[in-house]
């Protein structure tokens, strides 16, 4: 029900890939917030950086639990990087944001 993504190992057939759910990652959305550039990045590109993660830890052979724990903060890292680069100008309104629409969305207001 709350998968975003799924990575696809490589077999002999195919090349690995990585299957995004839009349908899953848009639902959970609220529309107004899609109006915001850094947002849609942000909102709509954490899975994938999550899924990538995820890749960069097979090699290392982790057990699942662990192999989810340090996809989630990679994909965190990878999205943080990538906000930081396309959107420095905005890191003194985007912080500020997030804090508030994180404490919000625990709260389920929104």
């Amino acid at each position: 029900m709350r998968v975003l993504g799924r990575y696809h190992h490589k077999s002999e057939s195919q090349l690995p890939y990585i299957e995004l759910r839009m349908d899953k990652l848009l639902s959970r959305l609220n529309r107004k917030i899609l109006l915001i550039p850094p947002w849609q990045d942000l909102c709509i590109g954490l899975a994938p950086f999550t899924k990538l993660a995820i890749t960069f830890s097979l090699p290392f052979g982790l057990n699942t639990l662990r192999k989810e724990d340090v996809a989630d903060r990679w994909g965190e890292k990878l999205g943080t990087n990538f906000v930081q680069t396309q959107y420095w100008y905005a890191i003194p309104v985007i912080v500020p944001a997030a804090k508030i629409y994180s404490f919000m969305r625990r709260r389920r207001w929104i």
